[in-house]
């Protein structure tokens, strides 16, 4: 509290009050001698987010195998988007494919 104090050149009052207020509205966390700001993220579950905007996932996949030869090597990172593009190259022939996700193994070890 003594470098807020000095920071800002207000009182001990003021600051415990403004920073009640601050709590309060859930914009920080209040712990004896310290806060922290309120993390606004949340983790969203895989089975959520393998559904979520899959509308607009299949599109980018349609649109990408299109433009793919057969015979191109790819690198397929991690995301519900990628596994839908997966699913969607199945049909290519003699891809080489290099995967960091579990996911893509699996749908890949299906071909």
């Amino acid at each position: 509290m003594d470098e807020l104090l000095e920071y800002f050149g207000i009182t001990p009052q003021t600051i415990r009050r403004d920073l009640n207020l601050l709590a309060s509205s859930g914009i920080i966390i209040r712990h004896h001698g310290r806060v922290e700001s309120s993390s606004t993220t949340e983790n969203t579950s895989y089975q959520s987010l393998n559904i979520l905007n899959l509308a607009a996932k299949g599109s980018i996949a349609g649109e990408l195998v299109k433009t793919l030869l057969n015979t191109v090597a790819l690198f397929i990172n991690i995301g519900t988007t990628t596994e839908t593009i997966t699913h969607a190259l199945l049909n290519h022939k003699a891809l080489n494919i290099v995967k960091n996700n579990i996911h893509v193994a699996t749908i890949l070890l299906a071909k």
